[in-house]
């Protein structure tokens, strides 16, 4: 685990945040954390409260099986369907350009 700016591996403990351990780096000056594990967890919270909406269930009952709050849940989703539309609109004007050039 390397600094995100230098790339040093000279670094320090300097804390915790939201429990996840915090570096001071040598060389620069910069805090940082390491938390690839609890992103890829969090991300995969993410991914099966939209995966369970998808197939019908309300944010009250996903809320109920994740643990959270359905105004999480609901902010998760949205911001998923969001992401979803504008891949959609970007793929149909690819998709529609090569159907007139062909």
């Amino acid at each position: 685990m390397s600094c995100p700016k230098c790339k040093s591996n000279d670094k320090v403990k300097n804390g915790l945040i939201k429990g996840v351990q915090r570096y001071l780096c040598k060389q620069c000056g910069c805090n940082y954390t390491v938390s690839s594990k609890f992103l890829s967890e969090k991300e995969a919270k993410h991914q099966l409260a939209f995966s369970l909406y998808s197939e019908g269930h309300s944010f009250h009952a996903i809320s109920r099986i994740l643990g959270v709050s359905h105004v999480s849940v609901m902010n998760w989703v949205r911001k998923r369907e969001s992401d979803v539309m504008i891949f959609l609109f970007i793929f149909s004007h690819y998709y529609l350009s090569l159907k007139l050039f062909f």
